[in-house]
């Protein structure tokens, strides 16, 4: 399974929202199609509980292709607070992930992925409700249920 989640936005934006109120990133228009990590569970559960998934590969997404300026608008709404958004200069974007302590490889994967992002990484599939016969949760879902990580 290949997937994009969307708890990614506690690990990159979390410090940033509640210390400065504000998220800095590399290229804001970037869009994937992220995933609820509950839906990877379910669909988990389902492929492991029932018969017909043996040697099949299932790719994971959420169903709506959002950018990262669309991500950072809905957790504003969800913690009811404006958050900003400061775009970074490819330079910029270098030295910030040289500080958190990435190497020059995956630094130039992050470039690669934000810059030129693969067909399927921004394509929305049926999958979890094929698999889980419920359509999956949306950004605005996932920002509510976890606002308190962004307060």
């Amino acid at each position: 399974m290949d997937v994009c989640t969307m708890g990614n936005a506690i690990d990159n934006w979390q410090e940033s929202i509640k210390k400065e109120g504000v998220v800095r990133e590399f290229n804001g228009d970037s869009a994937s199609a992220i995933i609820h990590e509950e839906d990877i569970a379910e669909v988990f559960v389902h492929v492991l509980t029932e018969d017909g998934h043996h040697e099949k590969l299932y790719t994971l997404t959420g169903p709506e292709t959002l950018s990262i300026i669309d991500q950072v608008n809905i957790i504003s709404e969800a913690i009811g607070k404006e958050i900003p958004f400061v775009e970074l200069s490819k330079e910029e974007a270098i030295d910030k992930w040289k500080q958190e302590g990435y190497d020059d490889e995956s630094i130039a994967f992050f470039i690669e992925m934000t810059t030129n992002t693969p067909e399927i990484g921004y394509t929305v599939l049926p999958t979890v409700e094929e698999l889980t016969g419920r359509p999956a949760k949306t950004f605005k879902e996932w920002a509510k249920e976890h606002k308190s990580f962004f307060i």
